[in-house]
């Protein structure tokens, strides 16, 4: 069994920015939710066995990056996999910050990052909660 860092990575539709802006905005969101941290998987360059669990979202079928990790994480042994459906059932992207509520601020206004930690850019994000 892989040794992993206690974080769990977010698999979903990559195929656009306003796909990756959604599924950041539903990091966020579950690292609240399970109070883990989470890393929002942009590229395939991700062994999930070195994660703790993975969440798949909604749509993680429409990008190939996202299918080819997804289908490794259910294949995997040992690794905890949750569809979305299982954390919130229907899942709607929302119209303002998903950390603080202020609208026209989706999907995490600057002021929220400050618990953020940023990798090469503001779209890979490990949610350090």
């Amino acid at each position: 069994m892989a040794q992993h860092n206690g974080t769990v990575l977010v698999i979903g539709d990559v195929s656009d920015a306003i796909a990756v802006e959604d599924l950041t905005a539903l990091a966020f969101d579950v690292a609240a939710r399970i109070n883990r941290p989470v890393r929002v998987a942009l590229d395939m360059h991700h062994d999930v066995t070195e994660y703790e669990g993975v969440v798949l979202a909604q749509g993680w079928l429409n990008s190939v990056t996202s299918a080819v990790l997804g289908t490794e994480a259910l294949q995997a042994e040992d690794l905890c996999v949750l569809d979305t459906a299982a954390l919130y059932g229907e899942y709607t992207p929302q119209d303002g910050c998903v950390w603080c509520g202020e609208s026209g601020a989706a999907p995490v206004h600057d002021g929220c990052f400050a618990g953020v930690v940023q990798e090469a850019t503001r779209d890979k994000v490990l949610a350090t909660l």
